[in-house]
């Protein structure tokens, strides 16, 4: 059997004329970066999730970011992100001063797996703070799996799921 979809594929999105609709509203009102709009956008994304609570950011970057820095990780820590990713994943990582330490990832998927992330672990010479698996084009990682490594070594997860937003663990 071959695969014929396109080998990751960065992404796909769905823009309809409600959606231009909406932007142009904002844009005409009087609130363009805060205001009545932004609440109900992450009330919106917080139920889409089944999240306690969401936080609208900028960028992805500055999602992770404020987690990074939630979790304290600073310059005596380790991180531990994907091989294949945005650069922003082990950046902000990086910005923190902490060492970075990258894991393999599936061939098929491009996403980190139990396996590579407990290798990762092993490589770093120390208990790493975090990891931040990445979900990619629209896949998802194994989560309970990564979480079940990550438990077991006493390390935070950070989901960077920039690239998943309505991706479903098991969608392959």
């Amino acid at each position: 059997m071959t695969d014929d979809r396109p080998f990751l594929p960065y992404g796909r999105q769905h823009v309809d004329e409600d959606d231009v609709a909406a932007v142009a509203a904002v844009l005409r009102s009087d609130f363009l970066t805060t205001g009545p709009e932004v609440a109900r956008f992450e009330e919106a994304a917080a139920a889409a999730t089944g999240a306690e609570f969401a936080v609208a950011c900028n960028s992805g970057t500055a999602a992770l970011h404020l987690a990074v820095m939630g979790l304290g990780l600073g310059p005596e820590d380790t991180a531990i992100v994907p091989a294949i990713t945005f650069v922003a994943t082990a950046n902000v990582a990086a910005h923190q001063g902490a060492r970075v330490v990258f894991a393999d990832v599936d061939p098929h998927t491009g996403l980190m797996t139990p396996d590579t992330l407990r290798d990762a672990i092993k490589r770093s010479n120390g208990r790493p703070k975090v990891a931040l698996p990445v979900h990619l084009a629209g896949r998802v990682c194994d989560m309970p799996g990564l979480r079940s490594v990550a438990d077991e070594h006493g390390i935070a997860l950070v989901e960077d799921a920039c690239h998943a937003i309505g991706g479903q663990y098991g969608n392959e």
